[in-house]
């Protein structure tokens, strides 16, 4: 069925975890500018199906920024689906951040997982 939508696979593993997957992440904003990718928008399913979406700032690695629902501040702590995600993101992350001596924020590890931090 892919050879008729003229798909290239060069590797099967590939499309079968694509065929698996729930949740992609793919916002890279920033990542042409800046070489840095970063989190720009949460989709969180709070209980009852509801759905909030999330604006978060900042287009770099620098630790710094609020997360914002229409336009309000909003902390990990106010919906328990945010602080569960925060959790994960930050235990479930190999990458880390530092300071450079220009004093510039980079990643150590993979650049995805450095977005999550």
């Amino acid at each position: 069925r892919m050879a008729k939508r003229n798909a290239l696979v060069r590797h099967l593993p590939a499309v079968e975890t694509l065929g698996c997957t729930s949740i992609i992440c793919s916002d890279k904003t920033g990542t042409l500018t800046t070489n840095q990718m970063s989190v720009q928008k949460i989709l969180l399913i709070e209980q009852g199906n509801k759905y909030l979406e999330l604006d978060v700032d900042g287009i770099t690695y620098e630790p710094k920024g609020d997360v914002k629902l229409k336009g309000a501040k909003v902390s990990a702590t106010d919906y328990s689906a945010l602080n569960e995600l925060c959790k994960v993101a930050s235990l479930c992350n190999q990458s880390g951040l530092f300071k450079n001596a220009q004093g510039v924020w980079e990643r150590l590890g993979e650049s995805t997982e450095a977005a999550l931090k």
